[in-house]
């Protein structure tokens, strides 16, 4: 919460580029990172109004339950 102190919601902005540029760098496929960018706002917003990080923990790892279970189960 400190770049909020300091940039108010630009500090969406700046916490999203380090995201991006993780997906980037691990060779995502290109909508994934666009994905990044839009999810990467929001969660940064979710976590500026909740005031905790953990609603974003929770879902980002329900996402990832939800993914592995449509690759292996949605043929």
């Amino acid at each position: 919460f400190a770049l909020e102190k300091r940039l108010g919601y630009l500090a969406l902005a700046v916490q999203t580029v380090p995201f991006v540029l993780w997906h980037i760098v691990g060779a995502k496929p290109i909508s994934e990172i666009y994905f990044t960018i839009g999810s990467g706002l929001l969660s940064g917003l979710l976590v500026l109004v909740c005031r905790s990080i953990w609603p974003i923990v929770l879902l980002h790892a329900l996402g990832a339950i939800l993914l592995d279970v449509a690759l292996v189960y949605g043929q």
